[in-house]
C-alpha cells in the first residue's frame, strides 16, 4: 500500500508533463506570408493563443499601409512580464512581437530577429514589385513566351514519337540475329530500343513540364518562392546525383575490371571445350552432353563468383534498402528451389553416370523413342509416334532405363516378342515357325543367330519369346511389325491358332485368319 502511496504522485507528474509537451506543440503556429514562413510561435500571451497571435499578425502585415510597406521593417526591444522580447515593425506601422518562450532549444533572440527582418524586407520587395505595372507587363510576357515554346516542344515530341512507331514499323533495325541459348532475341531487342526512345520522349516531356512550372512561378513576385524552392529542389537533386556518380568512379572501375576478368574466364572456358568438341579423342573421358552441361555449369559458377565478388562495389550495396531487396531476393530463391535443386542434382546424376546419349534409343518409364537431348534439368524423347516427351531428371533417376543402343555396335541391339501357344501344340512346331519367321525378316541379323525361349508353363498355354538382335535400334517399331506378320502368316499356314487358351473344351471352328 505504502508502495503505491509513492508511485502514484510520480505517474500523474509524468502524465502531466506528457500532457504538457503535446499541448505546446499542438499550441505552435508558424506565420507565413506570400509563400514565405516567417517564424514560428510558440506561446501564449494574456490568453491569447499562438494561432490567433498568427491570425492578429497576418491582418497587421495585411492592412500595411504602401508609405509604411516602402519604409521597411524594422525592430525595437522591449520586456513584457520580465521576458525579453522584440517588436517588429513596417515603418511605424506594428505588426506582432516576438518573445523568449516562442525561440526554439538552442535558439538566441538576436539570431531569430535578423533572421525575420531579412524575411520581412524580402516580402516588402516582392510587394512592391507586385505593384508595379511595367513588373505584371514583364510577367505575362514571359508567361506567354514560357507556354509558346513549351506546346511547340510538345508538338516536337509527338512527331517524333509518331516518327519512331513508322519508322519500328516500316523497318527491321536489327538485321542481324541475335541467339542466346537457341533463341533470336533480334526482334525482341528492337521492341526494347523502340521502348527505350519512346520513354526518353516521356522523360524530356516531364523535365520540360517541370522547367516551365519553374519558370511560370517564378515570373511573378507573388509566386517567386515556390519557384525558387521547386529549382533549387531540381538543382539539388541532379547535384546529389552527380556526387554520388563522382563518389562512384573508383567503385565503377573496379566493377569494369571485374566483369573483364569474369568475361576473360567465360571465353577461356567457352574455347577449351569448343576445342575438346573438335578434338579425336574427345569421346575417352567426355561425350557430347556431359561437355555441353559441364561447360554451362562452370559458366553459371563464374558469374556466382562474379557477383559474389563484385557485390560490395555495387552503388548503393551497403544502404538498408538494398539489403532488404537482397535479403528477400534470397528467402524466394531458397524456398522456392528445392524442386530445382533435387532436379539439377539428378542431372548431374544421369550426365555424369554415362547411362545414356543424345541419339540413343531408350526405355525409360512408360517411354520409349530416340533421346534428343540431356540437360540438367530434364531429358529430351522423340517417340515412334512422333511425340516430343520432356522426363524430369528425378523421375529418370528414380525408375528404370533400358538403353538398346549401347551395345549395338558390336552385336547389334537386342529386342524381343512373345507369344502364347496352348499344350496341344507341339513345341518344336512353335520353335521352327517362329525361327522361320525371323530368318524372312530382313533387318534381323543371323548373328548371333535368334534364339526361341520358353518363358512361362501356364495353366492353359505356354509362352514363347523370340531373342534377336538388330543393327539399327531406332528401327524398332517397324522390325517388330514385319516379324508380327511372319509369325502370324507362318502361324496361319500351319492352322496354328495365335491365342491363349482358357478353355474347357476346343472350339468347334479353329480361331485362324483366312488364307490368301
Amino acid at each position: 500500500m505504502s508502495k503505491c502511496v509513492f508511485v502514484f504522485p510520480r505517474l500523474m507528474a509524468l502524465l502531466l508533463m506528457l500532457l504538457q509537451i503535446s499541448v505546446s506543440s499542438a499550441d505552435e503556429a508558424t506565420l507565413s506570408i506570400w509563400q514565405r514562413d516567417i517564424t514560428t510561435f510558440r506561446v501564449n500571451i494574456a490568453g491569447v493563443t499562438a494561432q490567433e497571435r498568427v491570425d492578429y499578425a497576418l491582418s497587421r502585415i495585411e492592412s500595411t499601409p504602401p508609405i509604411e510597406l516602402h519604409k521597411g521593417p524594422r525592430s525595437v526591444y522591449k520586456t513584457q512580464d520580465d521576458e525579453a522580447s522584440v517588436g517588429f515593425y513596417f515603418g511605424d506601422h506594428f505588426i506582432f512581437y516576438l518573445r523568449e518562450g516562442d525561440l526554439a532549444p538552442g535558439q538566441s533572440l538576436k539570431e531569430e530577429e535578423e533572421k525575420i527582418l531579412t524575411k520581412l524586407t524580402a516580402y516588402a520587395e516582392a510587394q512592391a514589385r507586385q505593384r508595379e505595372p511595367r513588373r505584371i507587363l514583364i510577367g505575362i510576357v514571359a508567361f506567354l513566351v514560357f507556354t509558346v515554346i513549351f506546346v511547340l516542344c510538345m508538338v516536337i515530341l509527338a512527331f517524333y514519337r509518331r516518327w519512331i512507331e513508322r519508322l519500328f514499323s516500316k523497318e527491321k533495325i536489327v538485321d542481324k540475329k541475335i541467339v542466346i541459348l537457341g533463341v533470336d532475341f533480334s526482334s525482341h531487342i528492337a521492341e526494347m530500343i523502340k521502348r527505350g526512345l519512346l520513354t526518353l520522349s516521356w522523360v524530356c516531356l516531364a523535365v520540360l513540364s517541370y522547367i516551365y512550372v519553374v519558370l511560370l512561378l517564378r515570373a511573378f513576385p507573388y509566386t517567386e518562392v515556390w519557384g525558387q524552392k521547386l529549382g533549387r529542389k531540381v538543382i539539388g537533386l541532379i547535384g546529389d546525383l552527380l556526387l554520388g556518380v563522382l563518389r562512384s568512379i573508383p567503385d565503377l572501375f573496379t566493377l569494369l575490371v571485374i566483369y573483364v576478368i569474369i568475361r576473360s574466364l567465360i571465353n577461356l572456358v567457352k574455347y577449351t571445350f569448343e576445342g575438346m568438341e573438335g578434338s579425336k579423342r574427345r569421346g575417352r573421358w567426355m561425350d557430347e552432353d556431359t561437355r555441353k552441361a559441364t561447360k554451362r555449369v562452370l559458366i553459371i559458377l563464374i558469374w556466382v563468383f562474379g557477383v559474389v565478388v563484385a557485390y560490395p562495389y555495387i552503388p548503393g550495396s551497403d544502404s538498408e534498402a538494398f539489403k532488404g531487396i537482397s535479403v528477400l531476393l534470397g528467402l524466394m530463391v531458397s524456398l522456392g528451389s528445392t524442386g530445382l535443386v533435387n532436379q539439377i542434382m539428378a542431372g548431374f546424376v544421369v550426365l555424369y553416370s554415362g547411362a545414356m546419349r543424345s541419339g540413343e534409343y531408350v526405355h525409360m518409364g512408360d517411354v520409349e523413342g530416340t533421346l534428343t537431348e540431356v540437360g540438367l534439368l530434364s531429358c529430351k524423347v522423340l517417340t515412334p509416334r512422333g511425340e516430343y516427351v520432356s522426363i524430369p531428371n528425378a523421375v529418370i533417376m528414380n525408375g528404370k532405363t533400358v538403353n538398346y543402343s549401347r551395345l549395338a555396335k558390336k552385336d547389334g541391339a537386342v529386342f524381343a516378342t512373345s507369344i502364347t501357344i496352348g499344350y496341344d501344340t507341339p513345341w518344336k512346331t512353335v520353335h521352327r515357325l517362329m525361327q522361320d519367321a525371323a530368318s524372312n525378316t530382313t533387318q534381323i541379323k543371323d548373328s548371333p543367330k535368334p534364339r526361341i525361349i520358353q518363358e512361362e508353363l501356364g495353366d492353359f498355354a505356354v509362352k514363347y519369346t523370340l531373342v534377336f538382335n538388330v543393327d539399327d535400334p531406332q528401327r524398332k517399331p517397324a522390325i517388330l511389325t514385319e516379324v508380327h506378320t511372319k509369325i502370324q502368316d507362318g502361324f496361319a499356314r500351319e492352322g496354328i491358332q495365335i491365342m491363349s487358351p482358357h478353355f474347357n473344351m476346343q472350339p468347334e471352328d479353329p480361331v485362324l485368319p483366312p488364307r490368301d
